[in-house]
């Protein structure tokens, strides 16, 4: 990804620690990623992300780096909520923890997220593995555009489809060869 392209994305990072949340900012800074938000726990990431009343108004997220182990609430059910939410379902988030259990890799997938970083981080990892979630991300987005375009002129067939349907009714038309009558 180019550093125009890294300064153009906007990374949120969930951690209790403020060192942690200090380190992934360095990290990512330093590799091109201008755009960093922080939150210190779940419920300052769900007012980042719109989905609490008092939050922000949906700012563009384009991934979330997510602590596991957070007081009050879990890495692994703060990314249940997130992905429970119709236009977060596909942000990318990928869990950066210090548990390397099976159970915690197995129930992070399960709540939603896309990859798994363990700590302590190591910058050609957590780099590579952000610079893929965000080009799945850009796939991903680039493919639901080309979507709306097919619906909509899928809708639009259907209303010209009606459209000719309807003036059909108008034309006399010969049954036997098709063509448009002269009954003048």
């Amino acid at each position: 990804m180019t550093d125009s392209a890294q300064s153009s994305v906007r990374i949120l990072i969930v951690d209790d620690l403020p060192d942690n949340l200090l380190l992934l900012q360095m990290m990512l800074t330093a590799s091109g990623y201008a755009d960093l938000l922080t939150a210190e726990s779940a419920r300052d990431a769900f007012r980042h992300l719109g989905m609490e009343e008092s939050g922000a108004s949906d700012p563009q997220i384009d991934l979330i780096l997510l602590d596991i182990s957070m007081p009050e609430m879990d890495g692994i059910e703060a990314c249940r909520l997130i992905k429970a939410v119709g236009r977060l379902r596909d942000l990318p988030v990928i869990m950066v923890t210090a548990l390397a259990e099976d159970d915690f890799l197995v129930s992070a997938f399960d709540a939603g997220a896309m990859d798994y970083i363990t700590k302590p981080v190591k910058k050609v990892e957590l780099l590579a593995r952000v610079g893929s979630a965000l080009k799945l991300k850009k796939e991903i987005d680039r493919r639901k555009t080309q979507e709306e375009a097919l619906k909509k002129s899928n809708a639009e067939l259907r209303q010209a489809l009606q459209e000719v349907k309807v003036l059909r009714g108008f034309i006399p038309i010969c049954m036997s060869c098709k063509k448009i009558r002269d009954d003048t």
